[in-house]
C-alpha cells in the first residue's frame, strides 16, 4: 500500500471511531464519570461494592457490547490458607481457602465457619463450584435489591440441581442452598422441601434438620 493511500485509510478509520464510539475526550470524561459513580455509590453502600470492568469502564459506548461488574459483597469474608480470621471481624459468612487435595478440575476445598457447630475430621465441607457460583450471585442479587437476576439465579439453580457431576445427587449441600435461597425469599414450603431432599442424600454434618426445625415453628 501506498504511503498516501495508508495515510488517507488511518484518518477514515479514526474518523468511523470516532462516530462510534466518540472522540478521545468524550471517551475519558465517560470513563471518569462511571468511576466517579462507582466510588459513590460504594461509599453509600454498606453492604456490597461494585467495580465495573470491561468496555464501558474504559469509557468505550459500543453497539453491542455489554457491561461487565464485579459484586464484591462484604458480609462474606474469603481468608487464605494458614492466615488467620481477625478477631474484631463481623462478616455473616467466612471462608477458608484450603490447599486442593484430590479435587476435580475447577473445584476448591473450602472451610466452612457458617451455621456448623462442628465440621468433619479433614476440616472442610467440598461445594461443587458451579452452583456455589449461582448461590453467591443469588446472595447479592438480593442484597442489592435486583429482583429479576435474583430469580434468575434461582431458575439456574434448580437446574443445577440435576446436573451429573455437580447435582444434588451427589452433594447434598446444593439442596441445602437451593433452600436457603428458598426461604430467603420467603417460601418456606419449597425451602422444606429442599432441606428433606438433602438430608436423603446424607444427614451428617448437614445443617438442613436444623432448618426445618426453624420453619417449622
Amino acid at each position: 500500500m501506498e504511503p498516501e493511500e495508508s495515510e488517507r485509510m488511518s484518518v477514515l478509520l479514526s474518523l468511523i471511531l470516532e462516530k462510534d464510539i466518540g472522540s478521545q475526550k468524550e471517551v475519558e470524561i465517560r470513563r471518569k464519570t462511571l468511576l466517579f459513580k462507582e466510588k459513590l455509590d460504594n461509599a453509600r453502600n454498606e453492604n456490597h461494592s461494585i467495580f465495573n470492568t470491561g468496555s464501558s469502564a474504559e469509557g468505550f459506548s459500543m453497539r453491542g457490547s455489554d457491561n461487565d461488574a464485579m459484586i464484591v459483597d462484604k458480609a462474606i469474608l474469603l481468608v487464605n490458607s494458614g492466615q488467620q480470621v481477625p478477631s474484631d471481624s463481623n462478616h455473616d459468612m467466612v471462608l477458608l481457602m484450603r490447599e486442593a487435595e484430590n479435587c476435580q478440575r475447577g473445584y476448591v476445598e473450602l472451610e466452612l465457619q457458617l451455621e456448623f457447630d462442628e465440621l468433619p475430621a479433614h476440616g472442610y465441607i467440598r461445594i461443587p463450584p458451579l452452583p456455589y457460583a449461582i448461590f453467591l450471585a443469588f446472595l447479592s442479587y438480593h442484597e442489592i435489591g435486583d429482583i429479576g437476576r435474583r430469580d434468575d439465579c434461582l431458575r439456574h439453580l434448580i437446574a443445577v440441581k440435576y446436573d451429573e457431576d455437580q447435582g444434588g445427587h451427589r452433594h447434598w449441600i446444593v439442596h441445602t442452598l437451593l433452600g436457603i435461597c428458598y426461604q430467603t425469599v420467603g417460601d418456606s414450603r419449597r425451602a422444606i422441601k429442599a432441606y428433606e431432599e438433602s438430608l436423603t442424600v446424607d444427614i451428617q454434618w448437614n445443617p438442613a434438620l436444623d432448618r426445618i426445625e426453624l420453619l417449622e415453628r
